[in-house]
């Protein structure tokens, strides 16, 4: 099952965000530097694990790049927003718009995707909405729309669909060509005789140029 971010108290989210964006990065977050940061209770060893999975913290519990650009107060609600749809890219996938959703519909996709009971499914909610928060996802979302659309036009092959275009010949060479588009619609069939006769319909009408009319 899913691994799904969360922490024993939800509100420790808020702090611990702070503390990273105004303390020196440790060489190790582990919890004796929670403890040296106002983190003393045994609930707050969760916050490690939470940020493991939001890539601020690597499998050595060492501080990572993510952690790092966070720091920058100018993009920090950016970085969280895209560190949250990583981690829970299952949720975005159902939800393109997940960090709108209300508190149940999240609770449901926890249910459907963990094994959790019923308290931890509710620290796990509340752990998604302290973060959404605090995280900025619109300007992610037109930033991804845009690498998608261009990395699809330059990766996907070109098959023509759609309707058929016929090229009108010019009428002197100072008129522009003219392009009509017929859209046309075969009835689905087992018969050849029908796509027979449809292909020399379109040859009789759309191709030839009538030379061959008295």
């Amino acid at each position: 099952m899913t691994e799904i971010p969360t922490a024993k108290s939800s509100k420790t989210i808020d702090r611990f965000l702070t503390v990273i964006a105004t303390s020196g990065v440790p060489s190790k977050v582990d919890t004796k530097y929670l403890k040296s940061v106002g983190f003393k209770s045994g609930n707050d060893a969760s916050l490690i694990s939470v940020f493991k999975l939001l890539g601020f913290i690597d499998s050595s519990q060492t501080p990572t790049q993510t952690w790092t650009d966070y720091r920058d107060k100018s993009q920090s609600s950016k970085v969280l927003g895209a560190a949250v749809k990583t981690a829970y890219s299952d949720l975005f996938t159902l939800y393109p718009d997940a960090h709108r959703k209300d508190d149940e519909a999240v609770r449901n996709w926890i249910r459907s995707t963990t094994t959790a009971g019923e308290v931890t499914v509710q620290r796990a909610t509340s752990t998604f909405k302290s973060l959404v928060a605090k995280a900025d996802f619109e300007n992610i979302e037109s930033t991804d729309t845009a690498h998608v659309a261009t990395a699809t036009a330059a990766t996907l092959p070109v098959t023509p669909q759609g309707p058929v275009a016929h090229n009108v010949p010019q009428i002197g060479r100072s008129n522009p060509a003219v392009n009509i588009n017929i859209e046309l619609q075969v009835p689905a069939t087992n018969d050849p005789k029908v796509y027979e006769n449809f292909f020399a319909a379109m040859k009789k009408h759309l191709l030839d140029d009538g030379s061959d009319k008295s």
